[in-house]
């Protein structure tokens, strides 16, 4: 997992994460290789440096005025060989971005292994943070995130809520977590994903009731997935990979 910050999330989390965003096209490479082994990415595109890009109740800074239109638009591609990956040639695959677009290959039921791609698209966002004994010491965090993701080769469309929580340990050592600083954050996330029949039919439910279009049902779900992580700090070089 990597997260960019103008702090990082191990200095503590006491603005509820203001300041830090995931790196999408980092972290969601290696998400989709680990819970599938069999495939293999082989480039992504973000739509980072978005002019004023607002998720939910986050707002990243104003940039160039001349990028309000870009918005939609996705970088180049930054390729698993590294082509199209630095920051001259693709200065906003790593900004805060809402959008990524994965070309992978893998297995298929039919047809053996394919160049395929999906597109994921961050639909809401909520943040918040606790404080450990004082206001100063937070060192708790949680995001609620709904997304849309479309399968391109497929023509499929799915939804999935994804709730994650992170919480820093000052001091890791004699935990089996041994780092230079003694820091690292421990994170879960639970993923649950939906039919796009079940989130028409609730958001239009919700709509009429002015409910929350940010919360699903669970129940509702058609695969629950669990799991757990640690974080620690990566260079430049590990950051600006796929």
């Amino acid at each position: 997992e990597n997260w960019n910050s103008g702090g990082n999330p191990s200095d503590g989390f006491c603005d509820g994460g203001s300041a830090v965003y995931e790196d999408l096209a980092y972290n969601y490479p290696r998400r989709l290789e680990t819970f599938w082994p069999d495939a293999k990415v082989l480039a992504v595109q973000t739509n980072g440096g978005n002019d004023a890009m607002q998720i939910g109740n986050v707002r990243w800074p104003k940039q160039d005025q001349a990028k309000t239109k870009q918005r939609q638009l996705l970088s180049p591609k930054c390729f698993v060989t590294g082509d199209g990956c630095t920051s001259r040639e693709n200065p906003d695959l790593h900004s805060p971005s809402s959008r990524i677009r994965m070309e992978f290959e893998a297995p298929t039921r039919r047809s053996g292994r394919m160049r395929q791609s999906t597109d994921v698209t961050l639909l809401v966002q909520r943040r918040s943070a606790t404080a450990a004994g004082n206001e100063e010491d937070c060192n708790s965090f949680g995001v609620v995130k709904t997304y849309s993701q479309w399968n391109e080769e497929q023509d499929i469309q799915t939804f999935y809520e994804e709730i994650s929580t992170y919480k820093l340990l000052d001091n890791a050592r004699g935990k089996g977590l041994e780092k230079e600083n003694g820091r690292i954050i421990l994170g879960n996330t639970r993923v649950a994903a939906f039919l796009p029949k079940f989130v028409k039919a609730l958001d239009n439910d919700r709509t009429l009731k002015g409910g929350d279009l940010g919360d699903y049902i669970e129940e509702e779900a058609v695969a629950l997935y669990n799991y757990k992580f640690v974080m620690n700090r990566i260079d430049e070089a590990d950051a600006s990979s796929i």
